[in-house]
């Protein structure tokens, strides 16, 4: 039988030892692969800043992928399988089966548009995107891929793509704080256009304008280190919560999106603070992401910066730099004629971000990621009070966070410029 993600959450979760919220991972199915057959290993071993990792029929009309991903802790994860379709074949299917179980049955339909359960666990967008739900509870995740065929061309097979998986909870409710309360409040909204994810709305893909439509609101789980204080819902995008003062991590999920994931959830007794979870579609074979936010003045508080700005300077031919002045790298570059490299999707000027860089075709090379303070003043710099913060989307790794804390910083600061991170495009180094 198909389990929705919603049934499996009714199973008992053991208690887990106290510490920590554990990061979400990425789930790289060809690299945790035990056995395969049938399937094609020379785009599974290509290299994954060259579009490579993909899981689809080789040469064949049937095969399978099975392997499993040890977990840091035991307890219950939420996680998605991607799916693409790949037109003009509607033969192929494949079976998703997680921890023995059949969770769901995806057939090639390039065009199915964005149709979703009712808990939003299984989407599909315009441009042949299916999103898999599922939750497993324990310290691994066994999965099961079977793919069939009525042809034997392997650029004709649909695959399956990433996946991550992030920690929601044990079993047990003594790790939750105590004492006076506060309000944590604010909105989802997406990382290319700044829009808050509502239902019904229709929001972008990263790269098609209208390529979602919002058939759920997003959901925010509140963790005190493994102990899950509450599930948030997201009603209209916007999200509303009381508890006791403490630093928490909320978790972020929405179908059709990365996981978002804040470590810094911090709730200050008889205070209300607002604040913002921003979503980053996902990615596509051989893509990355950056993502700026910062924070916003609070009465009585110290000043902050009005306006950050991201630039990214990659390996182009000629060299070329993405930022508000110049957003696409090279400058004529058209995404659908393959011809662009990176460009800034989103240049924020309302305070707080997000404000956006997709990297479209990894290319040879140092890539530099930096953030400057629009007209700052080198005698007066705000850095300390900014709360600046990126978080860098890969293909090729568990998303990577940098911030300024104070007078620290990931990088370095030289006058108005934050130096975030660099890294290679040969090799995937940060």
């Amino acid at each position: 039988p198909t389990r929705t993600a919603a049934a499996a959450d009714c199973k008992p979760v053991p208690p887990v030892p106290a510490g920590p919220t554990p990061t979400p991972i990425l789930l790289n199915w060809w690299k945790n692969k035990r056995t395969h057959a049938g399937m094609d290993s020379t785009q599974g071993d290509l290299s994954l800043l060259r579009g490579g990792g993909m899981v689809r029929l080789g040469a064949a009309t049937s095969g399978y992928i099975e392997g499993s991903f040890a977990l840091s802790t035991g307890g219950r994860w939420r996680g998605y399988v991607v799916v693409y379709a790949v037109g003009p074949s509607a033969s192929d299917s494949v079976e998703i089966r997680i921890n023995g179980v059949l969770v769901a049955t995806r057939t090639n339909n390039v065009l199915g548009g964005f149709p979703c359960a009712a808990n939003g666990g299984t989407c599909l967008s315009k441009t042949g995107l299916s999103v898999v739900e599922f939750v497993s509870v324990g310290s691994k995740i066994d999965y099961r891929f079977v793919f069939t065929s009525s042809h034997a061309n392997p650029d004709g097979h649909m695959f399956v793509w990433m996946g991550e998986a992030a920690f929601v909870g044990g079993g047990a409710a003594s790790g939750i704080p105590t004492g006076p309360t506060g309000t944590i409040a604010g909105t989802g909204l997406s990382a290319i256009d700044g829009k808050a994810l509502v239902l019904s709305a229709t929001e972008s893909d990263g790269y098609v304008a209208t390529g979602y439509t919002m058939v759920a609101d997003p959901r925010m789980f509140v963790l005190a280190g493994t102990t899950l204080a509450r599930e948030v819902p997201m009603a209209g995008g916007a999200f509303s919560a009381v508890f006791p003062a403490s630093r928490y991590t909320c978790i972020g999920l929405s179908p059709g999106y990365m996981m978002a994931y804040n470590p810094e959830c911090t709730v200050v007794a008889g205070t209300a603070i607002t604040g913002k979870i921003v979503f980053s579609p996902i990615l596509r074979p051989g893509q990355a992401r950056v993502i700026l936010e910062w924070g916003t003045a609070r009465p009585g508080g110290p000043p902050v910066p009005k306006d950050l700005d991201s630039f990214l300077l990659g390996p182009a031919v000629p060299e070329c730099e993405a930022w508000w002045k110049s957003k696409k790298c090279p400058p004529a570059g058209d995404y659908g004629k393959g011809t662009l490299d990176y460009r800034l999707d989103k240049d924020d000027v309302s305070f707080g971000g997000p404000e956006t860089i997709t990297i479209l075709r990894i290319a040879t090379g140092k890539y530099v990621y930096r953030v400057n303070e629009y007209k700052g003043n080198p005698k007066a710099l705000k850095w300390a009070d900014s709360q600046a913060a990126v978080t860098f989307y890969s293909v090729w790794g568990s998303a990577m966070h940098f911030e300024v804390a104070g007078a620290e910083a990931d990088g370095y600061i030289d006058g108005t410029n934050w130096y975030v991170f660099t890294f290679d495009g040969d090799t995937g180094a940060v």
